[in-house]
């Protein structure tokens, strides 16, 4: 993935004050969790997705959107921006047995962290944790993600907690809590 890609769209989401985060295998690529990165995930706070897109659209050309279920997302946005390919998303949700999981995403979201010599805002791997198990085909990145948290720890364990209030299947509520409480177990 071209990381300058991904700093020149900081730079112009970040100039435009928009409360943003990188999400995906970006994501989990800073994290070392996962080596390849597939595109660039984006989710915007929904009250900012109109300057959001009004940004992209100045530095890509917009692409035509296919959705699939089990995404639910309310503001879907794909771009191609020289190389890359930038997903962007609000209100990001996934259906599933039970209903509907939304992504609650605001500026406690984020974290900034240096990724190559760059300070970028990044999505918690707490959350993302909870919208890949969500997600059909994610297994494998589910339990890559178990593995750091058993190494590292969670750091957000409220993120999970928070996760479990909404109306998620019981078999990921099991998992999510499973996992709390091998972390409280090895602190």
């Amino acid at each position: 993935m071209n990381v300058k890609r991904i700093v020149d769209i900081a730079k112009e989401l970040d100039k435009a004050q928009i409360t943003w985060g990188i999400g995906g295998s970006m994501l989990l690529a800073y994290y070392d969790i996962v080596d390849h990165v597939n595109d660039i995930d984006i989710i915007v706070e929904p009250e900012h997705i109109d300057k959001a897109v009004h940004v992209l659209q100045r530095m890509g050309k917009e692409k035509e959107v296919e959705r699939h279920k089990p995404f639910a997302t309310v503001y879907f946005h794909k771009f191609c921006v020289e190389t890359a390919t930038v997903d962007m998303m609000a209100q990001f949700q996934l259906e599933h047995i039970n209903g509907l999981y939304t992504y609650d995403f605001s500026n406690y979201s984020v974290k900034r962290h240096n990724y190559l010599g760059e300070v970028l805002p990044f999505c918690l791997l707490e959350d993302w944790f909870v919208l890949y198990q969500l997600m059909p085909r994610r297994e494998q990145k589910v339990r890559y993600m178990e593995k750091y948290f058993r190494k590292h720890g969670i750091s957000h364990t409220n993120v999970l907690q928070n996760a479990c209030k909404q109306n998620l299947p019981a078999s990921i509520e099991m998992k999510i809590y499973a996992i709390l409480e091998e972390n409280h177990r090895l602190r």
